[in-house]
């Protein structure tokens, strides 16, 4: 649950009006419900390959002075390649992530329904170290495709 917390007005211009597009302030003054799923397993034929999916939605649930935002889903999936115990790398894996993004357009009075909402999809390579059994830390540069 995200609560109707941060700025959701933002500084205004130099002409006087408001500077950005509600869809781009920290806040919405409005309450979302979301909720996600992760899953990672063993690929069976190679023992140091596995991957890994994720999905999060997002609903905004109330409209808070003529806006709601649009509704939310980014999804990843792809692989990662454990090198095994051997050599200095042995706490670093390479990944692989395809990133999947959709946002439906804002609505209400006070939105701008043409110039909000998107769909994107990035392509990700990136290393993830091991620090302990249940602590890592994970790197990447992100392509959009």
């Amino acid at each position: 649950m995200k609560l109707p917390t941060g700025d959701d007005h933002g500084p205004n211009g130099p002409l006087g009006g408001t500077e950005f597009n509600r869809d781009s302030l920290p806040g919405t003054g409005g309450a979302d419900l979301m909720f996600g799923a992760y899953h990672a397993g063993q690929v069976m034929a190679a023992r140091n390959l596995s991957y890994f999916v994720q999905a999060r939605y997002q609903l905004a649930l109330s409209m808070q002075g003529g806006y709601r935002p649009g509704n939310e889903l980014n999804s990843v999936v792809g692989p990662t390649y454990d090198p095994g115990p051997s050599g200095p790398f042995t706490q670093i894996a390479p990944t692989l992530q395809f990133l999947d993004s959709s946002r439906a357009h804002d609505s209400g009075l006070t939105a701008d329904p043409p110039n909000s909402g998107y769909e994107r999809l990035l392509i990700a390579a990136g290393v993830r170290l091991k620090l302990s059994r249940k602590t890592n830390v994970y790197t990447d540069i992100e392509i959009l495709l």
